[in-house]
């Protein structure tokens, strides 16, 4: 019986000798990849890994997205130019309210602009950097000028922080009839919020004023 068998055996081999013995094995392996092949394969835990979300965009310096910033996303909502015009009306409300003798809508209009000249030139084109503590340092020599959109120039947000000063100017001007006294400090003001915001003047440092050491000097803010 033994002896047959192995006849048999060998003369199925004899009789088609292209056909494997495993080849029914081979066959009956499954069409997909097991554990251990697919753990082989390069990328796979990083592929099979759950992506990140806001965090996975600053893992190094310099890869921060610049229109997520924490320094300038609450610009984004719609209402914020209205609270920007109503905060300017409160302010002449209170100038107007002051017990001041001979103080005219000259001078009421022309101290409001000196106020926004002031606010507005700390706050948007001295202060630095960026509370956002996944920037890693990004914005750090950035003002929040630099920072809104992306330093992009002409946005609608940036035309429309251009053209309130001018509006102010124009009122304060017209309300002190054009007199040369009032028009330099109104022309004083209007340069301080409007020159900065200019796509020439993007992180340039007049004089070294409120340069950044080791951010402000590479070459790459230089060619800028």
């Amino acid at each position: 019986t033994r002896t047959a068998g192995c006849s048999f055996l060998f003369g199925a081999v004899s009789k088609n000798p292209s056909r494997p013995l495993l080849a029914s094995v081979t066959r009956s392996r499954p069409s997909h990849p097991l554990p251990s092949e697919e753990a082989e394969r390069p990328g796979a835990h990083e592929n099979s890994r759950m992506q990140r979300t806001y965090s996975n965009q600053f893992v190094r310096p310099g890869r921060a997205d610049k229109e997520r910033n924490l320094n300038t996303e609450w610009m984004q909502h719609s209402s914020v130019g209205f609270v920007y015009i109503f905060g300017i009306v409160l302010v002449k409300l209170f100038v107007q309210m002051m017990p001041i003798p001979n103080f005219t809508q000259a001078h009421q209009w022309t101290f409001v602009h000196v106020v926004h000249a002031a606010v507005s030139f700390v706050f948007v084109h001295y202060t630095k950097g960026s509370p956002d503590d996944f920037s890693q340092g990004d914005f750090a020599g950035d003002t929040l000028w630099e920072q809104i959109d992306g330093g992009v120039p002409w946005t609608m947000k940036k035309k429309f922080l251009i053209v309130v000063p001018c509006f102010l100017f124009l009122i304060a001007s017209y309300a002190s009839s054009f007199r040369m006294g009032f028009l330099l400090v109104n022309i004083v003001c209007l340069g301080l919020n409007v020159v900065p915001k200019l796509p020439q003047m993007h992180k340039v440092r007049i004089l070294g004023i409120n340069r950044t050491p080791g951010i402000d000097d590479t070459p790459s803010n230089k060619s800028d």
